[in-house]
């Protein structure tokens, strides 16, 4: 009976160190990922230094012009909606649908002229279903 009892405790240990292995391996892709996006986020900002960078994302500066927005703006916006990226992919519950009412993304696609520059900033975003939940905020507002 005891070797049946250590082998069981044996068992359970082995279980729980791969369990616990498995975990911070996850943990640990996390926050790598969350590092990654906040670090993009820093280098989007630098758009507003060098707007001839938005080239590499095919925007021009008739682009802007067309979606009556600044370089300055759209690298703000750039970089508040992949900050806000690190958030809704790694907590939101629910990200096939849009943000919430009061949801302060929500309040920014509520704008006419955010929704204006969608276009261009959806262009810059990876598209996950961070993007696609905005989209979705865009296109409530849009039709409301």
């Amino acid at each position: 009976m005891e070797i049946i009892i250590s082998i069981v405790a044996l068992v359970v240990s082995l279980s729980s160190l791969g369990w616990q292995a498995i975990t911070w391996r996850k943990q640990h892709e996390q926050e790598r990922l969350n590092q990654n996006i906040a670090l993009l986020a820093e280098i989007k900002m630098k758009l507003a230094e060098m707007p001839e960078a938005f080239r590499f994302h095919g925007i021009s500066e008739e682009d802007m012009k067309e979606h009556n927005i600044t370089e300055k703006e759209l690298a703000y916006l750039v970089a508040n909606f992949m900050a806000g990226q690190v958030y809704y992919e790694t907590i939101d519950n629910n990200p096939n649908e849009p943000f919430g009412e009061n949801d302060y993304r929500a309040q920014i696609c509520k704008t006419e002229a955010f929704r204006k520059a969608w276009p261009l900033v959806k262009k810059i975003l990876d598209d996950t279903s961070y993007r696609q939940k905005v989209e979705k905020t865009v296109v409530r507002y849009q039709n409301s």
